[in-house]
């Protein structure tokens, strides 16, 4: 299954924490947990997600790729330090580059996404957290929040913070508490207002009261999150009160872009019939012939006999060299039919067509190979499309990936399910149509038939329009992970 998107966690600024358990072991022997974002990380890759660590300077050529939004979707900065106060990985300077802070900008403007952790005193830690939230408008204040009354364990300085449900991003799903060990606090500069929302915030009683805990922003096509306390996420943190999926639902939001508009990074396979010559060819008989029939297939009475035959021998012609091609191999015998099937019809003289001896010999349920490409050429209706028997040509795509393979094997057995995508096809499924029917080819019996194509690229599209749309009308506010699927044609 593909993953979701790719976070890369920097670690090459001296941070005071570690992906790496081995090094978060050696960073504190005594208390691993409490050097390790180890568990924030398997918690992304449970989710789908897959993780990296960077340990470049984001100012150097190996970084390059890493800044690209289309491969890396979000990165988080770890809290680094110098290391008269923090354990630290030992590695890089907690000191950005003005370079470095530059990139970052342009990479979130870009389209990627951006989780910066930071501290209680921020300032001592002679790291350049603040000069990066700055640049998104978000100043870190150098204090540590107390409060006597809405804590943790009786502890001032364990926080317990007043969740903020934002009406347009669900970032709460799943979670009802969240505590801050001794935490920074935030404060949103009017310039970026509009555009950033505290998500959490000191409660009424709390010095300072009611300041921002965690801020998300969307800035230009992509996301931030500021976080005044990267002990939240800490391996010995994390299992607390709902700070697991807090995390997630962070990150996934970071990992989403603003404009609601993404290209996906599934490693899209190029169309080849964009430079093939027997595709047009056959495309373009298949619609001059839908210009001569009526509604149940047969040649109208005006329609000229011998422009007919010459598209039909055009049709024919195309067939046959497409069926030479590797792609189509497995079909050799049912191409051939279709051939003949044209050539009775012809020979009828173009009366009502028949392409029953051909629809039999197409069976893609029984070759459900993922990524195995079709050649249906029929007379037929388009569900939700034209409902004349014209003729249409197609090239289908199957979508049949491992773990799929194995949920149809073990759990849900339906044989006749065909799951495509579309390569190519004619004007009849240049409509809402999103399946291909054994039944709606015109045939001269009905027949027992045991497979149905479905196009998951259209159902997808149609999925994400309707229910984006529905949201709208509604003003639902939409946890985060469905908010990544609607905006991501690949993944739905």
């Amino acid at each position: 299954m593909r993953t979701l998107a790719q976070v890369v966690f920097d670690e090459a600024h001296r941070p005071a924490w570690s992906t790496d358990p081995e090094l978060a072991a050696k960073m504190n022997p005594a208390n691993p947990k409490d050097a390790g974002y180890t568990i924030a990380a398997e918690t992304l890759r449970r989710a789908g997600f897959e993780t990296k660590i960077n340990t470049e300077t984001f100012a150097s050529a190996e970084t390059a790729a890493t800044l690209d939004p289309a491969v890396t979707q979000a990165i988080v900065l770890l809290h680094g330090s110098e290391d008269a106060w923090e354990a630290t990985t030992k590695h890089g300077s907690p000191t950005w580059s003005m370079g470095e802070i530059e990139n970052i900008h342009r990479y979130v403007q870009a389209g990627g996404g951006l989780v910066i952790l930071a501290e209680t005193e921020q300032l001592k830690y002679g790291n350049s957290t603040t000069e990066i939230a700055a640049r998104f408008g978000i100043e870190i204040e150098n204090l540590t929040v107390q409060d006597s009354v809405n804590n943790y364990r009786e502890v001032a300085t364990w926080v317990l913070a007043d969740l903020i449900n934002h009406p347009k991003h669900n970032l709460l799903a799943g979670v009802q508490s969240a505590c801050f060990y001794r935490a920074g606090a935030l404060r949103i500069a009017p310039a970026v207002a509009a555009t950033s929302f505290a998500l959490a915030t000191t409660s009424a009683t709390a010095t300072p009261p009611n300041a921002p805990l965690i801020v998300c922003q969307e800035s230009g096509l992509g996301r931030v999150v500021i976080i005044a306390d990267s002990d939240l996420f800490g391996d010995d943190s994390i299992s607390d009160h709902d700070h697991q999926t807090l995390w997630r639902n962070l990150v996934t939001w970071a990992a989403t872009p603003a404009t609601g508009i993404k290209a996906s990074h599934a490693g899209k396979q190029e169309n080849w019939t964009k430079t093939d010559g027997d595709w047009p060819r056959l495309v373009a008989a298949v619609e001059g012939l839908r210009e001569l029939q009526n509604k149940d297939g047969s040649l109208t009475e005006s329609a000229d006999r011998g422009e007919a035959a010459n598209l039909v021998e055009q049709a024919c012609e195309a067939i046959g060299s497409l069926a030479t091609h590797p792609r189509f191999k497995h079909q050799e015998a049912q191409l051939a039919a279709t051939i003949q099937d044209f050539k009775k019809w012809q020979a009828a003289g173009f009366a009502v067509p028949d392409f029953l001896d051909s629809l039999m010999l197409f069976r893609p349920d029984l070759n459900r190979v993922d990524k195995l490409e079709n050649l249906v050429v029929f007379p037929m209706y388009t569900q939700n499309g034209n409902p004349n028997r014209n003729f249409e040509a197609v090239i289908t795509r199957t979508a049949w990936p491992t773990w799929l393979a194995d949920l149809e094997r073990n759990q849900y057995q339906n044989p006749a399910f065909v799951p495509i995508e579309f390569v190519g096809f004619t004007k009849g499924y240049d409509t809402n149509s999103a399946v291909l029917f054994p039944e709606t080819v015109a045939t001269r019996e009905l027949a027992k038939f045991s497979w149905g194509g479905i196009f998951c690229d259209r159902e997808a599209a149609r999925f994400r329009v309707i229910t984006t749309a529905a949201a709208d009308l509604l003003r639902l506010s939409l946890p985060a992970e469905v908010a990544m699927l609607l905006v991501d044609q690949g993944l739905a």
